[in-house]
């Protein structure tokens, strides 16, 4: 158990660090691209229209590839981490469905056993119950 905990960390560990190596390359290409004259001239910004990564820049620069490394690595393991449930809600919803289903045919049956239970000991004689000692 230990070694599959430790296998484990280690895989997180090499997945933070290439998470921490590719934000770094993008953190320091919006650096480098916000220097630029593309962004401190504004009339090659207003010129540029859509094609404008400015912007992209400056919300890449907003946080730093630390947090966003340790996010990535948040989301690798969430169950819906990396949009994984919006590409298969369609097998979210059934999935939730079914066991929905499951968990209503099981208190149902519990719920019909312990009403026999309850019947039967309420027609059965003090005499014939076993005792139940605690």
């Amino acid at each position: 158990m230990s070694l599959l905990v430790l296998a484990s960390i280690v895989s997180q560990v090499g997945h933070f660090h290439k998470y921490w190596v590719s934000r770094s390359k993008e953190w320091e290409q919006a650096r480098v691209f916000l220097k630029s004259e593309n962004c401190h001239n504004p009339m090659i910004r207003s010129k540029l229209g859509a094609f404008n990564l400015c912007e992209a820049s400056e919300t890449i620069m907003s946080s730093y590839p630390l947090f966003t490394s340790i996010h990535d690595v948040a989301q690798d393991l969430n169950i819906c981490g990396h949009n994984r449930c919006a590409a298969n809600i369609h097998k979210v919803v059934i999935g939730g469905g079914l066991l929905a289903v499951l968990g209503l045919y099981v208190s149902r049956r519990m719920f019909r056993d312990n009403a026999i239970d309850r019947e039967y000991a309420y027609y059965t004689l003090p005499s014939q119950r076993k005792l139940k000692r605690f």
